[in-house]
This record gives structure tokens, C-alpha cells and sequence, in this order.
């Protein structure tokens, strides 16, 4: 009985009072987070508090798949490593110490989004004689304390075409070709959660207050499903302003902050970041190049196990290009016709010192090809047509490019041409006029009736409407489109009376 009361007297004294724990790190130490995102980097403070007889201590992690939803787990272990910062001698007086960096290299598949990750402190004791710690041996014991949780969420940042290349003033209006940032956040198998902060950093050269106001920024998501586009229909939360002087900062520190979001993340969410207003002040030609900031985001709810809400997270290009204030004012639209694409330009002003416009064309939104120069100082370019025969796509993209005297490069919006003469003939095809009306050619010989319907890309209906049809091949149907459309991704749904149902998407 004395030996059994001396034990349960010391336990506690060990594993409560003096165990060693995981502490913050400065902005990357793992004590700061409840979420990490699966590309970062971080490393682990670990803290031997009064413990002396310590050699090293290490970070145990455990890594466990749920989206194979097999509770299986694979086991990581780093440790302090040599250096300033590096193993503990016995019996000496230094508290903290750190792991080496980790990446996400360092682990297998199984660390991706929606996985859970706990993490505790292993220390291996100094040889016996150092101390009355249980068990012991002669090379010493490793014993594991202060098992934190973590859970990965994936950021993608890649490039989306709804994000622009200029945007004008919108003296408030958010509706289109204002996006300046956006990207996905994918919380894998986890559920019920919240984005609730986001802080961002213009690394271009417009200024905060002096080009873009302190509340010039807002935000607006959607769900994901890699064919959204914005159309400034998206939902945006309560509090939809990211604040440039947010919690007394800086007005002209280019970081903005909204610290009050409620997002829910339900599976993939695309985020929208849109310049609505700019300033008076501002300087034409100037930049914005937005990034997510280190440790920019929280999320709710808190980890139980450590109360936090932050994920890690390196700094982020969500912009991918440099937008440039103010938007060219010109109207560019276009439409497949016989055996190319038609297009027009509708120039109502340039930019003070633009000395070119180019009309470009691209098939996969990255490279792209200057089809025709304009030299503004020497024409009239009020309005341009440019027929498009070379076509080796069915789809093709086509922007205008403005260059100024000094060599500064502005674009338009991109627009998007489906050519229905490279590619089978079907039933039916959906052909965007160059005048903005919007046709169906029936090309078989159908007679009856067709239920028509259009919905955005968050498939809210936009008009719904039975037409009938000769049965004539290559007759026009027209398709009735609401007035005023914003610019962006929409469906048309077709139906006939036997059955057959066709679907087209198109940007408007």
C-alpha cells in the first residue's frame, strides 16, 4: 500500500504540473492554429517548462485520411533539431526550442483537405539518475504530453476568368467586371464551418484611401462547382466590406481586413473579391495585386483542444495579374458566323496616352495571339469589326489590349465565341448574335413544341417559356433573355416532345 500511495501521489505531480506543451511560434509555430492550410509551411515550438532531465523533445503527428473514411492513420515524428534553436543538454536552463520547417512534402496522400491531424509532445528523458521519472531505462524513456487537434482545408489560387485585367469605377456597383481577386476554399469532409476573417495585402501600386477607399472592397461567394463565373449575383454575407483602416490600422498600409465575416463553407466555396468604388484621387494606370496575407484567415468553429479559429497559411496570390485602374471604356462583343467569329468594338474613350489598341485571341486563357494593331494617334477607332477566319478551336477567347506611350499595358474584359462549324452538327445549336440576341438553329426536321429555360450559374431561373417550331432545318428559334443581364455564366435548357433534352452553356 505505501509503494501504491507514492505513485498515484507523484503522477500527477508529473504529467499536470511539469509536462512539456506546445507554445506559439512568433506566426508559424503550430501553437497559433486550429486549421492548417495544405500547402503551407510551418514547424512546432515545443516548451520543456520546468522539466530538466529532458535530451529532446519532438512533435508527434498523426495523420488521419477521412475522406477514405477508413480511421486508418500515418505516424510523423520531428524533432528539435541541432543549432541556436536546437537539442536540449541535461539539466541546462533553456525553455523553448522548435522543430525544423515542415512541408506538405512531408507527408503522404493522406494529408489533404478534410483530414485530421493530432499532434502531441514526445520527449525522450535524460539516463537514469537525472530525476525520479517513470518508467526509465539506461538510454533513457519517451513519453507523450498535450495532444493537440488541427484539421486541413485546401486553398486553391488558381487563375479564374472572372477576375479582370482593368476595372473602372463603379461608384459602388459591384454587378460585373469588377472581380480584382477569388479563390476556392475546400474544407474536404469537414462540416459546418465558417469563414470569419480574411486579411488581405495590395502588393501593386495603388494606394489605400488615395486610388481605392476604405471601403471599396467587398466580398461574395458561391458554391464551386468549376464552371461558376461571376455575375454579380453571388451571395454576400452581412457584413460584405473589407476595410482598409480596419481595428484603428493604417489608412495607407495597402491592408485591409473584415474581422466580422459569417461565410458558411458547405463543401467548395469560390470567394469573389470585387473594387466597386475608387477614389477621386486616383492616379490612372495604377495596380492592385492582391494577396491573402500570412495567417490571414480564421475560421469557426474553434479547435476544442487549443481554442483557436486560425489557419496557417503563407502568403497567397489570389489576383494572378496585375489590374489596372481605370477600365478603357469600350463595349467588345462577338459571334460565330459562316466559318469564323465576328467582332466588335465599340470604342467610346481611351485612356489619356494610349497609343495602340490590339485585339487578341487566346484558346485557353493563357496564351494569346495579337490579331490586328490600331494605331489610335492615326485613326479614327470608334468602331471596328474584325472577321475572324483562322479558327483552329471551337471556342475561342478575345480581349483588346490598350498600350500607352510609356509602354504601360491595359485590357478589356474577355469574351467567349463557341464556332459551330468546327465541331459536329447536332439537333439543335445555341448561336450569341452579334446584336445580343440569342438563337437556337433547328437543325432537323422537328415540329412541335420546346420548353425553354435559362438559369445563372447558380441555377436560378431566369425565364422559362414552351415555343413551337416548323419543321424546317436551320430555323432560327429566338430565346427570350431578361433585359439588363449582367455579364457572366448562363444555361439554356431545351426539351422537345419526345423526350430529348439538350443543355448549353454560354457567357452573356
Amino acid at each position: 500500500m505505501l509503494k501504491l500511495y507514492f505513485i498515484l501521489m507523484f503522477l500527477p505531480l508529473v504529467s499536470f504540473c511539469q509536462q512539456p506543451f506546445i507554445t506559439n511560434g512568433g506566426g508559424a509555430g503550430l501553437g497559433e492554429y486550429g486549421y492548417l492550410e495544405k500547402d503551407a509551411f510551418t514547424y512546432t515550438t515545443l516548451h520543456r517548462n520546468t522539466v530538466s532531465n529532458i535530451d529532446y523533445l519532438s512533435a508527434r503527428f498523426w495523420v488521419t485520411d477521412n475522406n477514405s473514411g477508413n480511421g486508418n492513420g500515418l505516424e510523423y515524428v520531428y524533432h528539435t533539431y541541432n543549432g541556436p534553436d536546437g537539442n536540449w543538454n541535461c539539466n541546462d536552463a533553456i525553455f523553448y526550442k522548435r522543430t525544423l520547417n515542415y512541408a506538405p512534402s512531408n507527408f503522404s496522400p493522406e494529408w489533404r483537405a478534410g483530414s485530421d491531424v493530432y499532434v502531441s509532445v514526445f520527449g525522450k528523458q535524460c539516463p537514469v539518475g537525472s530525476g525520479p521519472w517513470l518508467p526509465s531505462a539506461p538510454n533513457g524513456s519517451t513519453i507523450g504530453y498535450n495532444e493537440k487537434h488541427f484539421q486541413v482545408i485546401d486553398i486553391d489560387n488558381s487563375t479564374h476568368t472572372s477576375v479582370t485585367n482593368s476595372v473602372g469605377d463603379g461608384n459602388g456597383d459591384c454587378s460585373n467586371s469588377k472581380v480584382v481577386a477569388s479563390f476556392v476554399i475546400d474544407p474536404g469532409s469537414i462540416s459546418g464551418l465558417s469563414l470569419t476573417r480574411l486579411n488581405l495585402w495590395n502588393l501593386g501600386s495603388a494606394q489605400e484611401t488615395n486610388d481605392i477607399p476604405k471601403d471599396g472592397l467587398k466580398i461574395s461567394y458561391e458554391p464551386s462547382t468549376g464552371s461558376e463565373y461571376f455575375s454579380g449575383n453571388e451571395t454576400s454575407p452581412a457584413n460584405n466590406t473589407i476595410w482598409g483602416d480596419w481595428n484603428g490600422d493604417s489608412q495607407y498600409n495597402n491592408i485591409y481586413e473584415a474581422a466580422n465575416l459569417t461565410i458558411p463553407i458547405n463543401g467548395k466555396t469560390r470567394i469573389y473579391i470585387a473594387l466597386c468604388d475608387l477614389a477621386p484621387t486616383r492616379v490612372v494606370g495604377r495596380q492592385v495585386l492582391f494577396y491573402i496575407n500570412n495567417d490571414g484567415m480564421d475560421f469557426s468553429p474553434a479547435q476544442s483542444s487549443n481554442g483557436s479559429t486560425s489557419l496557417r497559411i503563407d502568403y497567397t496570390n489570389i489576383t494572378n495579374m496585375f489590374t489596372v485602374l481605370p477600365l478603357n471604356n469600350i463595349k467588345l462583343r462577338g459571334a460565330s458566323y459562316n466559318d469564323g467569329n465576328n467582332i466588335e468594338m465599340i470604342i467610346n474613350n481611351l485612356l489619356p496616352g494610349t497609343k495602340y489598341m490590339l485585339l487578341q485571341r487566346s484558346e485557353d486563357l493563357s496564351n494569346w495571339a495579337t490579331l490586328a494593331t490600331y494605331d489610335v494617334m492615326a485613326e479614327d477607332i470608334a468602331i471596328r469589326e474584325y472577321y475572324d477566319r483562322r479558327l483552329n478551336s471551337p471556342k475561342n477567347y478575345y480581349r483588346l489590349q490598350y498600350i500607352s506611350a510609356n509602354g504601360a499595358k491595359t485590357y478589356s474584359y474577355i469574351i467567349e465565341i463557341k464556332n459551330r462549324l468546327l465541331k459536329p452538327t447536332g439537333n439543335y445549336e445555341l448561336v450569341n448574335s452579334i446584336d445580343g440576341n440569342l438563337f437556337l438553329l433547328n437543325n432537323k426536321h422537328y415540329s412541335g413544341s420546346l420548353n425553354i429555360m435559362v438559369t445563372d450559374a447558380s441555377a436560378r431561373v431566369l425565364s422559362a417559356s414552351t415555343l413551337k417550331v416548323s419543321g424546317n432545318a436551320n430555323t432560327k428559334i429566338n430565346i427570350p433573355m431578361p433585359l439588363n443581364t449582367a455579364r457572366g455564366i448562363y444555361f439554356l435548357y431545351v426539351g422537345d416532345s419526345f423526350g430529348e433534352k439538350y443543355s448549353f452553356k454560354f457567357i452573356r
